[in-house]
Parts: C-alpha cells; structure tokens; sequence
C-alpha cells in the first residue's frame, strides 16, 4: 500500500515499504524519470524482502504520483526530499541501492547525512560520458524549442539506450517496446513536463559541475558496490571501473551483454550481485 510525506512545501513523496518490520532496511533509489513501480517490476523489491529485508521505495519529486513542483530542481533537493522520508520513517544506517541518477541522489546523501547510509551499491550511475551529457544538453534544447519533450524522441532514445545491441537488432522487441512505450500516456501531462525538465536539469548540473571528484570519491568510507553494464553508453565501464578504484575497498562488478537498461533487461543476474551485497552488510552492521 502507498503511503504519502510531504518533505517540503508543496512536495509530497509516495511510497512504499515492503517487509517493513525488518531489522534491516534498504532504500530504493531511482534514475531520471523512473517511476518506483520499476524497482517491484523488475522483482527487486519481492527478492530483497523474501531475503528479510524491508524494502522502502518512492516515485521522486517530478514523477507522478508525487508531487512536480515547478522546476528548476537539484540533485541537493532530491536528495533532501529522500533524507525527510528517512527521518520521517526513523531510519538510519539504510542500505542504499542507486540507480543511474539515483547515484547521485545517494552519494549526496552520504555527504550530507551519513547515518542514513551504512552501505551503497551504485548501478549503472558512476561517472557519466559526453554522450550522457549531449543527450541531457538534447532533451533540454527540445523543451526549449517545443515546450516539451516529443515522445517519439523518447521512445527512441529509450530504446537505443537501454536495450543491449543485440534486443536492438531484434525486430520484434523493438516492436514490443515501442508500443509498451508509446501506450504510456500520464495522467497529468502538464506535470509531467515540469517534473521531466526539473529532474533533467538537476542531472545536468550535476555533471556540469564535474561529480563526482576524485576527492568525493576517495572519502567515501562506506562499503561500496559498483554495478556497470557492458554497453552502457551513459555510464561506460571503463570510466566507471576507474571511478570505483578511488573508493576505499569498493567492489566492481561489470554485467556483460547489458546496456544501460541492464537493471530491467538483465534482473536476475543484477539481483544476485545486489542480494548477496545486501546480506553481506547487513551481517557487517547486525
């Protein structure tokens, strides 16, 4: 069942707790325009929670059903927004898993306030590329110029970037997910906008801004899980290997066959290497 927080004025966050009597909880942290419905579809949440743990999950500000305020946001704002509903809940030492831009939204928070996090696993969200950034520097031209962003720019940019080469070339699952995709049509339109613009803006700016340093990567003092994927265009490999070096101890893994999509394209193996890290620190902090 969802539940709602207002974290700041005229900002309610849904979300939802799975297991939520378990010692240990871990906190789902979303991409740029990843709804937290993507975190249960995926099987994330019903894996982590039949694993013991409770499973805390929220649509960020911009995505429906929480609140889009009007833009500009930051990932400063994001990250508070998630800091309130921790606090609100009573939650320290949370196992974060982070996701694209929610890589950010969790080492901002672990700056910030690190008795939320005692553990952080990063997927396919360290050290973005200058394709990353010419797609960021796209979309938030073709607001500009349009007042939106075309959704037959998103379909296509969806695709090319989440499925690995191989489901590209593949005719009907190309078919398949431009019609899943094309069928999604929000309830609030004029919402949705604002929310995409203010959470594209907040990535931007961040990137502009050249995070994450070496210098805030090598003070992170948590245990660290580094999950890439082959052919991520967004976050190559070998940038992210080189990220996760700087980081006292961390663990990289690189899931082959994958692109940026690989959380939903290849669940079972990303969920293997995100459970045995979730025991593995829970059992360091029990």
């Amino acid at each position: 069942m969802s539940s709602a927080i207002e974290v700041a004025p005229g900002v309610v966050l849904h979300y939802e707790r799975a297991n939520p009597t378990a010692d240990q909880t871990i906190v789902l942290l979303g991409g740029l325009g990843m709804p937290a419905s993507t975190w249960k579809i995926v099987g994330l949440v019903d894996r982590l929670a039949a694993a013991g743990f409770s499973v805390l999950s929220f649509s960020a500000r911009g995505l429906a059903p929480s609140s889009a305020p009007e833009p500009p946001y930051s990932v400063a704002d994001l990250a508070a927004d998630a800091e309130a509903l921790l606090d609100h809940l009573g939650l320290t030492d949370a196992i974060a898993i982070g996701y694209s831009m929610g890589c950010y939204v969790a080492q901002t928070i672990l700056r910030r306030r690190p008795e939320l996090i005692g553990a952080l696993a990063m997927v396919g969200g360290l050290r973005s590329s200058a394709i990353s950034k010419l797609v960021n520097d796209m979309e938030l031209g073709l607001m500009d110029k349009y007042g939106e962003l075309p959704s037959q720019v998103l379909t296509f940019e969806t695709i090319m970037t989440t499925l690995p080469p191989r489901m590209v070339q593949d005719q009907p699952t190309v078919s398949a997910w431009r019609s899943m995709l094309e069928g999604v049509v929000p309830d609030d339109p004029a919402a949705h906008q604002r929310g995409m613009r203010g959470q594209l803006e907040a990535s931007r700016a961040w990137v502009d801004a050249g995070e994450p340093t070496d210098e805030s990567l090598a003070a992170i003092a948590k245990p660290v899980l580094v999950i890439a994927f082959e052919h991520d265009a967004f976050f190559p490999p070998g940038t992210s290997k080189q990220a996760a070096e700087l980081i006292p101890g961390a663990r990289y893994v690189q899931v082959d066959g994958a692109a940026h999509g690989g959380l939903i394209t290849h669940p079972a193996e990303v969920g293997n290497h995100l459970e045995l890290f979730c025991i593995e620190n829970a059992a360091r902090h029990g």
